[in-house]
């Protein structure tokens, strides 16, 4: 990594308007910096924009849209933006950027630092010495399996089944079938609920990830304080010293924030806006707090209570809440948090307005 002092880049420079600016985290420093490292397009350079002590890590890549990829190109550029986060990770704290996050120029990323400046200093501050680990548990399926076909339970189903009239025997094997996966999942949860509370007291927070496959018992993301990783560490031992060997436990470490606080950007479309705001009956200048007072007005006259004999209620009325929520979220973007403050609907505005979320993978039930 190399500072830039001594040539300071201009951020709102718009040399480069052709060509788009690919996102991969947000770090609190306030010198221009070069990483060390290529970008997501071979030979790119990784570099920031900055403003007021906050950065953007971006470098150019020739296309806006990262949907639609194959997938051997989605894979090669996941694992390029990745490579990316980790080498800035090893240097400063942050919070990473959605993969496939552009904006059109540099000028864009200021903006984006000056307009969520608030709501990412939060975050970073909510993340400061702290780092995410995943804890992927493992069992021998086989084994579990072999247990479960010696225990009593199943062994009293098997002698039935055995009794069975030859028309009957497949109907038996099913049932048999379905007791093992029931007893197979109700280990499985019992093990994993154990391992959950276990860790959880050692981390100030956890994400239940899917299980990937049926040697799975659990697949954990978790938030851990760097000052208290001792005290993690010695848990992750005390579990495998109670279970002697049967699960098999994988730490990984020292992993982006992924999982508890991920930057989403998105620039508005007029159109959506325009149709949103017809929707709800505003003017071109409104406040959240006048997006509130139409939405409950509209919503005291199309709400389906209200409207029993019109099939067309219910949609009607997902529509009217789907734009109170859009045009919402857009107010805040403009206007920040104070409810009565004035934001702009026309198309210049919102051209010139980005939306950015910092969002938190849900759990699995």
């Amino acid at each position: 990594m190399t500072s830039l002092n001594s040539a300071s880049t201009d951020a709102t420079s718009t040399q480069h308007d052709a060509i788009s600016q690919y996102l991969y985290a947000i770090i609190p420093v306030e010198e221009a910096l070069i990483f060390e490292v290529e970008g997501v397009e071979p030979g790119s350079d990784v570099y920031t924009v900055q403003d007021g002590g906050l950065a953007v890590v971006t470098s150019q890549v020739p296309r806006s849209d990262f949907g639609g990829l194959d997938r051997a190109d989605a894979m090669r550029y996941l694992t390029a933006h990745q490579r990316v986060v980790d080498a800035v990770l090893r240097e400063y704290p942050l919070l990473p950027v959605k993969f496939g996050t552009t904006l059109p120029n540099e000028r864009r990323l200021v903006q984006l630092l000056r307009q969520s400046k608030a709501l990412l200093r939060e975050h970073l501050t909510q993340l400061d010495q702290k780092e995410q680990l995943e804890v992927v548990v493992l069992w021998n399926l086989n084994k579990v399996l072999a247990e479960l076909a010696a225990s009593p339970e199943v062994g009293a189903v098997k002698e039935q089944v055995a009794q069975l009239p030859a028309e009957q025997s497949e109907a038996g094997r099913i049932l048999l079938g379905q007791l093992v996966h029931g007893l197979v999942q109700q280990r499985r949860a019992g093990l994993s609920a154990h391992v959950l509370e276990h860790l959880r007291v050692a981390a100030e927070d956890v994400v239940v990830n899917p299980l990937m496959d049926e040697t799975m018992v659990a697949n954990l993301a978790l938030l851990v304080d760097t000052r208290k990783r001792m005290v993690f560490d010695q848990r992750l031992d005390q579990l495998d010293q109670q279970f002697g060997g049967q699960l098999h436990i994988r730490c990984i470490d020292s992993l982006a924030p992924y999982s508890f606080a991920t930057v989403e950007v998105a620039m508005l479309d007029f159109a959506e806006v325009a149709a949103a705001r017809q929707v709800l009956e505003l003017d071109e200048a409104v406040s959240a707090a006048t997006i509130k007072q139409n939405f409950r007005r509209l919503a005291a006259r199309t709400h389906p209570d209200y409207n029993q004999d019109d099939p067309a209620a219910s949609s009607q009325m997902d529509t009217l809440t789907n734009a109170y929520r859009f045009l919402t979220e857009v107010a805040t973007s403009q206007a920040g948090s104070d409810p009565q403050a004035l934001c702009r609907l026309s198309r210049e505005a919102i051209e010139a307005t980005l939306v950015v979320r910092v969002v938190r993978q849900e759990a699995v039930e």
